[in-house]
């Protein structure tokens, strides 16, 4: 005996929409929609990945805009999402200490270590 299809109303696929654009988890969209987290992925995948995408681009819209009206925290975001900026530390003080990453195993684990060296003056 075969399942009975589940259907969902304009409604329902409206408001769906607006939680998958707000990126709430399945099992939330599911729950409010009356049906499985498994049904609603059967069903409407597709809606949930294009009204995702529609939502986490109005957020990057957002961020873009704050950027250009000058908010100095989202151009450095956005310049390191968007542009692949970086953060580098240079300097040319041979007196500043170096820092040394020792990777060791123990065991079946990696430990990391930093430390300090301070260089020798000459």
């Amino acid at each position: 005996m075969s399942r009975a299809k589940h259907t969902f109303d304009q409604k329902t696929l409206d408001q769906v929409a607006a939680l998958a654009r707000c990126h709430c988890p399945d099992h939330e969209i599911a729950a409010f929609a009356g049906c499985s987290e498994a049904t609603l992925k059967r069903h409407l995948s597709e809606l949930l990945s294009i009204e995702r995408a529609k939502g986490a681009g109005n957020i990057r819209a957002m961020q873009y805009k704050k950027a250009m009206e000058g908010d100095k925290c989202m151009l450095i975001w956005v310049g390191k999402q968007i542009c692949g900026q970086t953060e580098k530390l240079h300097t040319t003080d041979s007196t500043l200490p170096k820092v040394v990453t020792i990777n060791r195993l123990n065991g079946d684990k990696t430990i990391y270590e930093t430390q300090f060296v301070k260089k020798k003056r000459e």
